[in-house]
């Protein structure tokens, strides 16, 4: 039975056999919830805590990826709520970004010299997967995307939405980056399905019961891919990724 681990917020996501655990980093956002689909145990992290309390900047994203790690996990699925920068992406759609754009990386590597490729930062062999996936549920979706990853926890103004469009993003988000960062870091596959569940460009305010109402709509179509997932094998390079970046002198 394959384990891959499972990170989300706002998109809910059904519940299983839980399990607290405490880590170097400390408790990480939720209890794990376990639940098998098919051929696959996913353990699932809710990276805003059971009651959706913490909020984006105060995430203990250090000890949520390590959690999963000392669970047995290689590969991880982190379901992100976005806006839409880019037009082109369907409102209510699902996006698997290839790339994003974070200036503040985390890291593990505090007290050691780590230079971290993230020339891919999302796995391509789980992209890959879930794409195919997807495909076959005729899932309305889109790939080739950039999600820019502000710290938040406020939406952004219209300045740094018309900002984040000239640097070449899709979608907005407060959460992947720092996951998939991380979890490289410790030699883990990582891939982002964001859910499009708001327009960042629109013209009037944004209401967060929108947001919400949408994420709920969304979820439907990720239980379905999940159902539908197949057991994958690790035929990618993001294993080796913390000894290539070993520093040495």
């Amino acid at each position: 039975m394959q384990k891959i681990g499972l990170i989300s917020g706002t998109v809910p996501i059904q519940s299983g056999e839980q399990k607290s655990v405490y880590t170097d980093y400390g408790f990480p956002s939720s209890p794990l919830s376990f639940f098998t689909l098919g051929e696959i145990t996913f353990i699932h992290i809710n990276r805003h805590g059971q009651d959706n309390q913490i909020p984006p900047h105060k995430i203990n994203n250090h000890a949520n990826i390590l959690a999963l790690k000392e669970q047995g996990v290689s590969q991880i699925i982190g379901i992100s709520s976005c806006g839409i920068i880019n037009k082109n992406i369907q409102l209510g759609s699902l996006v698997l970004p290839h790339d994003f754009i974070d200036f503040s990386h985390p890291t593990f590597y505090d007290k050691e010299r780590y230079h971290i490729s993230l020339s891919d930062p999302f796995c391509p062999a789980l992209r890959k997967e879930v794409i195919k996936t997807l495909e076959s549920l005729e899932i309305p979706f889109s790939t080739n995307a950039v999600v820019i990853c502000p710290r938040g926890p406020s939406l952004e103004t219209r300045a740094e939405i018309y900002a984040f469009a000239k640097l070449g993003a899709d979608l907005v988000t407060m959460t992947c980056s720092k996951e998939a960062i991380l979890a490289k870091e410790l030699g883990l596959c990582y891939a982002s399905i964001c859910t499009a569940d708001n327009l960042a460009q629109a013209e009037d305010n944004l209401e967060i019961s929108e947001i919400i109402s949408s994420a709920k709509q969304s979820s439907k179509n990720i239980t379905k891919l999940l159902e539908a997932l197949s057991p994958t094998d690790k035929n990618c390079a993001c294993i080796d990724a913390p000894e290539k970046g070993k520093f040495i002198s």
